[in-house]
């Protein structure tokens, strides 16, 4: 995920949870949580997690992520620009 960190760079790009709460500041950090979920089901993001203290985890596009990247990003336009109204 990039740009405000919401759009996938590709393969091998990670980003840490609290920089990806950050980017989308008009969501719960439930229902990103599920939304992330969604893509990880989908085999679309991986999430690695890191042992603590702190706790920490990242989110990472997979090879089929990258290959619907454009579509991604196209859907989280439409996603941001309806919670900004």
């Amino acid at each position: 995920m990039t740009g405000c960190t919401t759009r996938p760079k590709g393969t091998g790009a990670r980003n840490h949870a609290a920089s990806v709460n950050d980017a989308v500041p008009d969501i719960s950090a439930t229902s990103l949580n599920d939304r992330l979920r969604d893509l990880i089901d989908a085999g679309l993001v991986t999430r690695h997690a890191f042992p603590g203290p702190p706790l920490s985890s990242s989110y990472e596009v997979t090879a089929a992520g990258a290959l619907v990247g454009a579509h991604l990003n196209r859907m989280l336009d439409a996603i941001l620009a309806d919670l900004h109204g």
